[in-house]
């Protein structure tokens, strides 16, 4: 079988659906062709003009990033940029570039778990569930907007589920999540003006995706153990960190930037571990409470060797690699 860009664009979407990134986000194919056929890859945090080196010699077909390399709307490729200059080295060599970025940092079995696993944690759960709303919009509109209405579906792809109305009908059940509905309505919006709609929701019974994680050592271990533990496993050059608990049993954490979550880590787990807090926000109040940032990149590479071998067990007759480089552009003296 010839594996395509889109096999593999499949495969990472059931890892982390698409429907479930944060609004902010771009992710999903962002350069490059579906059909394009894939027999080498290369998986990165991020994306550098070091990376797209490493990825030339190696005749990499795919690259699957963390971070997107686009991220906010562009309104000119200027190749005197770094950016630009990036994008057009990855077109001239046919390179194409997938993101799985918020959807897999919030996944069931995502970014968090995966440090959770790394750390040995047992029991593990999400820190702040997220559960699905399935919305359900019924359009109709008159018989001859069926088709335009049908296009105008047809946009959202596979964030949408529909099935088409009876020849000389325009009424469609549409499946999809709360936070589309907005966004469809409002393409609907210039259809013919007999088109009416309305919702409701329904929530599932399990969360399916959340921020964060929280799991447990089978035995509490001391703090300065603790920390010592944090430094090996995530390969941390130091560890900033507020609190002295006097030991730790329960632990959150959360891959990236995880200080929104602070406050729900408290009270559930006795030490939170992730990355990019400022300074007040080790002021917890709680000494019996232990705080500690390891740095963005380290909270997150061990999620991509983890996305690598994953797709090496799935489409085992394609090359997947880890890039050499060390994109972290933080450095420590």
């Amino acid at each position: 079988m010839t594996i395509k860009v889109e096999h593999i664009s499949a495969f990472l979407d059931q890892q982390a659906p698409p429907t479930t990134k944060l609004d902010f986000d771009n992710i999903g194919l962002l350069l490059g062709s579906s059909s394009q056929q894939v027999s080498n890859i290369l998986c990165c945090l991020d994306v550098t003009p070091e990376v797209i080196d490493e990825a030339q010699q190696l005749n990499t077909d795919l690259i699957v990033a963390h971070h997107p390399l686009i991220f906010k709307k562009l309104s000119r490729i200027n190749t005197d940029t770094e950016e630009g200059n990036m994008i057009a080295g990855l077109l001239k060599h046919d390179i194409s570039l997938f993101v799985a970025h918020t959807n897999y940092d919030i996944a069931n079995d995502g970014v968090s778990f995966i440090m959770a696993e790394k750390l040995g944690l047992t029991g593990t759960e999400f820190l702040q569930p997220m559960q699905d709303q399935d919305c359900l919009l019924e359009i109709s509109a008159a018989p001859q907007s069926a088709n335009e209405i049908q296009s105008i579906l047809n946009r959202f792809g596979d964030s949408i589920a529909y099935a088409s109305p009876a020849a000389g009908e325009a009424h469609f059940k549409v499946v999809t999540q709360q936070y589309l509905l907005k966004d469809i309505k409002r393409a609907l919006h210039d259809v013919d003006r007999s088109t009416r709609s309305w919702s409701s929701q329904v929530k599932l019974d399990e969360a399916s995706h959340g921020l964060g994680v929280v799991g447990e050592f089978e035995e509490p271990i001391e703090t300065s153990a603790f920390l010592d533990l944090i430094k090996e496993t995530f390969s941390c050059e130091h560890i900033s960190y507020s609190g002295a608990p006097e030991q730790i049993k329960r632990v959150a954490l959360c891959g990236g930037a995880g200080a929104p979550l602070i406050s729900s880590a408290i009270g559930k787990a006795d030490a939170y571990v992730t990355a990019d807090l400022k300074y007040h926000e080790y002021f917890t109040g709680r000494e019996d409470f232990l705080l500690a940032d390891i740095g963005h990149y380290e909270s997150e590479i061990p999620a991509v060797d983890e996305l690598a071998e994953r797709i090496r067990q799935r489409f085992p007759d394609v090359t997947v690699q880890t890039t050499s480089i060390n994109t972290n552009p933080i450095k420590h003296c």
